[in-house]
């Protein structure tokens, strides 16, 4: 028992099949630049966390140093109000 599709629906099932293809390689490549855009943030977003973690312990230091100074200062001042 043959079973004959007429053409019409042969070339509507071949479409579907092509378009298909077509969607599952535009997925493919979209999630592939996805994942390299995720992977770039990614390391963008180390390097943004070890610049301010820089500029904080910078400050700190920097801050550490003025205090120093201050009280070093007020020391001196205070041997020469002692003397």
């Amino acid at each position: 028992m043959a079973f004959d599709i007429p053409n019409w629906i042969a070339v509507f099932i071949e479409i579907g099949i092509a378009i298909a293809i077509v969607v599952y390689k535009l997925q493919f490549r979209t999630s592939r630049l996805a994942e390299e855009l995720l992977s770039k943030i990614s390391s963008m977003t180390s390097r943004v966390d070890a610049i301010l973690e820089q500029r904080r312990l910078d400050e700190q230091s920097k801050k550490a140093f003025e205090c120093k100074r201050i009280i070093d200062h007020l020391e001196y001042i205070q041997k020469k109000e002692q003397e």
